[in-house]
């Protein structure tokens, strides 16, 4: 494994879903090598321009977001590296690569220009084996295809195509989980194709969407039943009371007369764009914005459909009107090992159903009159790929009616007093660490007003898998407002690593920050700690916990500072990830702000005699560094921002 070495790839020479299949093979090849992907300049789609002509290829980034690409994955322009720039003519991209990359293919010869045979149900690709018995199931007696190789650079001429999720091993589920949920993050399409989409929203009101697949079927399956009697009998009522969207290659509309639709719409009704590619991203994100959508059984098309109605956690069930099948929630068993799994075509659900892992989340919720408080524990449960793992702790300072609510939920613990009675959100975040944390693996602290993305306890998991010895993981969420959609709010997904600018309080270091770090690392370096978004290993509540029986009031602003310093001397470092996991609503974070939907705690109530500077209690828990560096490593930090 090398940041030096390379894998290119020439896409499958087929239709859009298939092109993007070799990327999303190529990408994951990447992922299990440490290899740098080297993206093709242009691309060939069958039926769109020719194949022996570089300058009508396409730019798969016209549609999809490019600096999500580069952020997300470890890749890197074709033009820019400097072996590949004489492979570049007018009839391809990759003529005589054979004399600078180990050529990797699933027969026996190679040849230039000529389609190759894919890994289908015959390979599986590896890099390493930790677990043997784990290979040996993913695997399911398929060949072994190694791409671990001391050469610079290897490359797949034209032969990746399959779900990488199936040919791609991964070596423990944690990392294949790690893969998938990487994949769906960095492949989106571009924010304008949504703005057009959802226009033509307006147009329809709601909605729900067939695709249903004509073109090449008819030659290549004629076994396939295109009946329109059939979906007929075969679509739900619900499907009656609203407007459908049609995605179809069919050119003759006519043909769906006999659909028992009334209120039928075509792309033509909606758009007029004539650019290709952007016809199939809009009928696709078209589709996937739909209240509920049937696709066509075995078409790949249907089947990014339904990946990208995943992404932006609209519902997915695999209702496709010649087909019926359940979606699992997770599962332990791999699909294609289980005995009624008919063929590798049926595996689109295993895109974004994750492998299970039983380490459980601790959640740290401190709530001071919070309606919303409900909705985030909802929200985290309804995202999470694995609900039952997750052990939430609130300390309620509310009502009692509200105390009422709570206790219903069997996995909620809690710790209650009257709002009156509260002592700040550093004491509550405190008694909950002291009172409610049992050892779980992972631990998280949030605000009672958040939102997350989909599958987020894996992404936290992976995050803090991958992150540095000893850390935390921090950052300040991006906003989220109340009634954001989903698709709306992820579309912003940077955490925010603040610069301390100075000290408020001369008795204890009370960060005033603004604005955030550029960060072209994976995790950037911090001092200053978000209390709405806080999570590493388990380990870390014994950190940032003091004391054990609640007996001190100490300043109940200095919530994030306390767990800074703490942290720092005994040996912890705090870092921000790019990506966030973890979506805020700062409306309620304003004093006295017009949209607030609740009060803040010391607004209801006054707090005296409280320790404003701590740090003498801190010093006799030095073990690794001392609480004097830490205030000098902060005042180093200071004039360095200022200086900027």
């Amino acid at each position: 494994m090398s940041q030096n070495k390379y894998i290119s790839f020439e896409p499958w020479w087929a239709g859009y879903s298939n092109v993007r299949m070799s990327f999303e093979i190529a990408i994951a090849i990447s992922e299990i090598t440490g290899r740098t992907l080297i993206i093709p300049p242009k691309v060939y789609f069958n039926g769109i321009n020719d194949w022996n002509d570089t300058n009508s290829y396409l730019d798969i980034f016209s549609i999809w977001r490019k600096d999500t690409f580069l952020e997300t994955f470890n890749a890197v322009d074709y033009h820019d590296v400097e072996e590949y720039a004489s492979l570049n003519s007018k009839i391809g991209y990759f003529n005589g690569i054979d004399k600078i990359a180990e050529i990797k293919t699933f027969s026996s010869k190679y040849e230039e220009l000529h389609p190759l045979p894919p890994p289908d149900k015959d390979f599986v690709v590896y890099n390493n084996i930790e677990d043997q018995e784990d290979f040996e199931m993913f695997a399911a007696g398929r060949k072994p295809f190694s791409v671990n190789s001391e050469a610079k650079f290897i490359h797949f001429p034209r032969n990746l195509f399959g779900h990488f999720y199936y040919i791609v091993y991964g070596s423990s589920p944690d990392k294949r989980n790690y893969i998938k949920n990487k994949i769906i993050r960095g492949i989106r399409f571009n924010q304008d194709l949504y703005r057009y989409a959802n226009e033509a929203k307006k147009k329809m009101g709601n909605y729900n969407a067939l695709h249903i697949r004509r073109g090449d079927f008819l030659s290549d399956r004629p076994n396939m039943e295109y009946d329109l009697s059939a979906i007929n009998e075969f679509l739900p009522d619900y499907f009656y009371d609203k407007p459908v969207y049609i995605a179809t290659d069919e050119k003759d509309k006519s043909f769906f007369d006999s659909l028992n639709i009334q209120n039928k719409h075509f792309f033509s009704d909606l758009y007029e764009i004539t650019d290709p590619l952007r016809e199939i991203a809009l009928d696709m994100i078209t589709c996937s914005n739909a209240e509920e959508f049937l696709g066509s059984r075995l078409s790949t098309f249907s089947d990014y459909i339904n990946v990208n109605r995943a992404s932006i956690n609209q519902n997915v069930r695999i209702l496709e009107y010649n087909n019926h099948d359940s979606v699992d929630s997770a599962y332990d068993v791999l699909p294609w090992n289980k005995d009624n799994q008919s063929s590798w075509h049926d595996l689109s659900q295993y895109y974004w159903t994750p492998e299970k892992d039983d380490r459980k989340i601790f959640i740290n919720i401190a709530s001071y009159r919070d309606l919303d408080l409900i909705r985030t524990i909802d929200d985290a449960r309804e995202k999470a790929a694995f609900p039952n793992r997750l052990v939430f702790g609130v300390m309620l300072q509310d009502e009692e009616w509200m105390l009422d609510r709570l206790r219903l939920m069997s996995d909620v613990k809690i710790i209650y007093c009257h709002y009156k009675e509260a002592k700040g959100v550093g004491y509550a975040r405190n008694r909950i660490n002291n009172e409610l944390y049992n050892g779980e693996e992972i631990f998280l602290q949030v605000d009672s007003h958040c939102r997350f993305y989909r599958n987020w306890d894996i992404g936290i998991a992976q995050q803090i898998d991958e992150s540095p010895e000893n850390s935390f993981l921090t950052g300040f969420p991006p906003d989220v407002r109340n009634y954001s959609e989903y698709n709306d709010y992820i579309q912003h997904d940077r955490l925010n690593c603040n610069k301390i600018l100075n000290f408020k309080e001369n008795a204890f270091p009370f960060f005033n920050s603004r604005g955030t770090v550029p960060r072209s690392e994976k995790y950037c370096k911090t001092f200053h700690v978000s209390g709405s978004n806080v999570f590493g290993r388990g380990e870390i509540v014994d950190v940032i916990k003091y004391d054990d029986n609640n007996d001190l009031l100490i300043n109940p602003f200095l919530d994030q500072e306390i767990y800074s310093c703490l942290a720092y001397i005994a040996g912890y470092d705090f870092y921000v990830p790019k990506f966030a996991n973890v979506w805020h609503n700062y409306n309620d974070n304003t004093e006295r702000g017009d949209k607030k939907l609740r009060p803040l705690w010391h607004e209801d109530n006054r707090l005296d005699n409280y320790i404003k500077n701590p740090l003498h209690l801190f010093k006799s828990r030095e073990t690794k560094r001392t609480v004097d560096q830490w205030v000098a490593e902060i005042e180093t930090e200071i004039k360095m921002n200022q200086n900027e």
